[in-house]
């Protein structure tokens, strides 16, 4: 999260680990899935799309993700579908 990331630096805040500080705005939440590296200049940042994987695989250390705190999303979206659908049928 760019939250974690010092926006003059690029330096994580906790962690021996750096980013493009271009990536960082002050005051807004991003998520930086790409180019973290750490001291050996490895890039350790986790995609979107790996993170999709390991969790759909339920890979070591992603096997007892929790949904439930997804559930008021799918609600909100059900409710968006809805009525997509019915203005469509009307």
């Amino acid at each position: 999260m760019s939250i974690e990331f010092n926006s003059k630096s690029g330096r994580h805040q906790n962690l021996d680990l750096n980013t493009d500080r271009h990536k960082i705005k002050p005051n807004k939440l991003k998520i930086i899935d790409n180019s973290v590296f750490d001291k050996n200049n490895q890039n350790v940042a986790l995609s979107k799309n790996s993170f999709a994987d390991y969790i759909y695989n339920q890979s070591k250390n992603f096997n007892d993700f929790d949904f439930r705190p997804f559930n008021e999303v799918f609600e909100i979206i059900d409710k968006i579908l809805r009525y997509h659908y019915n203005q469509q049928n009307n």
